[in-house]
């Protein structure tokens, strides 16, 4: 049945009810915040990464062209070394053959000479080779081989090797030139308009070998350090004195012996 409430009747008050706890709404702004500032870390990792890359590939770059020039200027100054010793040998082929023509030359003017005068040449041999002698130096002077050298190597060639030094400067075709802009290690080989470059020492034995010419190392020979001896090792030494009275002993020595005779 339904309860009656009658007219004027307290009635009791509904017991409280607990508020419900709704969940806290996060901000739409706070959540986009963080996504952004980790899309800027991810990209900032990104570029670095980029940038690494990068770098790493201009130092290889780099370092594989400084390699890839200096390997070239190496090789290109050996090739100009090879041209410098191949102009040396040609004066020296040149001189050859020059020293072999002189003798078709000799010939050829014996000839010329029956049929102009009518009879054998009557000049000695010693006139004859002076005469050739001068016509092959004419030849030789055509074309000049000129080699350029430190003034200090220079000074040590007229010392040290003299009689090499001598030899070249006697050949006319060959010239020894001082230049101020080069060091003991430099030279380089000059004819006409043509110049290379080449290491001093290689050039110079080159030079020789192709003239026929011994000439003595360019570095100086160490004279081995003696070796001290141990203080047990030392002899003593026998001082004047010591030696004295041994010949006073011996002769005393010897004068007993006489008086007993």
């Amino acid at each position: 049945m339904a309860k009656v409430i009658k007219r004027g009747g307290n009635v009791p008050a509904p017991a409280p009810q607990p508020a419900k706890k709704t969940p806290q709404k996060r901000s739409g702004k706070v959540i986009d915040r963080e996504v952004y500032n980790a899309q800027q870390r991810a990209q900032q990792i990104i570029l670095k990464g980029e940038n690494e890359k990068q770098h790493r590939e201009e130092q290889g770059h780099l370092t594989a062209q400084k390699t890839y020039e200096e390997s070239f200027s190496k090789a290109a100054a050996q090739a100009e070394q090879e041209l410098a010793f191949s102009l040396i040998s040609a004066f020296e082929q040149r001189r050859l053959l020059i020293e072999t023509a002189m003798e078709d030359v000799q010939t050829l003017a014996m000839e010329i000479v029956y049929k102009i005068v009518g009879t054998s040449i009557s000049l000695s041999e010693n006139k004859q080779n002076e005469i050739l002698s001068i016509i092959q130096k004419r030849f030789l002077n055509q074309r000049h081989l000129q080699i350029g050298l430190a003034a200090t190597l220079k000074a040590q060639l007229e010392k040290e090797m003299l009689g090499f030094h001598e030899f070249i400067s006697s050949t006319p075709e060959i010239q020894f030139q001082v230049d101020t802009a080069l060091n003991d290690e430099q030279a380089w080989v000059r004819c006409e308009n043509q110049q290379f470059r080449a290491e001093s020492h290689a050039l110079l034995n080159h030079l020789a070998a192709c003239y026929h010419q011994a000439i003595p190392s360019f570095k100086p020979i160490l004279e081995p350090v003696p070796v001290l001896q141990t203080p047990s090792e030392v002899p003593p030494e026998r001082t004047v004195a010591i030696s004295l009275e041994e010949l006073k002993q011996q002769a005393e020595a010897a004068k007993r012996l006489k008086n007993k005779d």
